[in-house]
């Protein structure tokens, strides 16, 4: 099983963000091009039709940086919304290759998502902008990183 991950990045700041990064959606339509058991999750999904204000964001900034620290309740809760799935592999985005908006330090998130899936066995592939822009930065943080759009 492959387990495709949007990490909490927005949730980290009191938000959410219910759109699945176009990078993800492309993999998952390939995998299932090919039967490949999968499962994509947007672990920043919540359901909310209505957001905080990005003033009230910037004020929740150091649960962001906690997030970005490793220090969030959030990875214990996206370790169980994922390991449930016994995944061989996770597939990790960085942020949204295609789809470049105001994402920031989610490479570092991500970076955090991947060594707590290795240290449960699980590989974790890097994808996304900022792995994309620097592979030789992120390669370590990683089983393997995509260097190029998932399509």
């Amino acid at each position: 099983m492959i387990v495709l991950l949007q990490p909490p990045f927005f949730r980290f700041a009191g938000s959410h963000n219910d759109r699945i990064p176009m990078e993800l959606a492309y993999a998952s339509e390939y995998l299932a091009d090919f039967k490949i058991e999968h499962k994509v999750i947007n672990a920043d999904y919540v359901g909310s039709k209505s957001y905080i204000p990005w003033s009230e964001l910037m004020h929740n900034f150091s649960y962001f940086q906690d997030g970005v620290d490793g220090r969030s309740p959030l990875y214990s809760e996206v370790l169980e919304k994922v390991m449930q799935y016994r995944p061989e592999l996770v597939v990790i985005s960085s942020g949204d290759a295609l789809m470049p908006d105001v994402d920031t330090m989610n490479y570092r998130i991500a970076g955090n998502f991947s060594a707590m899936f290795r240290r449960h066995g699980v590989k974790a592939l890097g994808v996304g902008k900022f792995v994309v822009a620097r592979p030789d930065l992120f390669a370590r943080d990683y089983d393997a990183v995509v260097t190029g759009p998932a399509m």
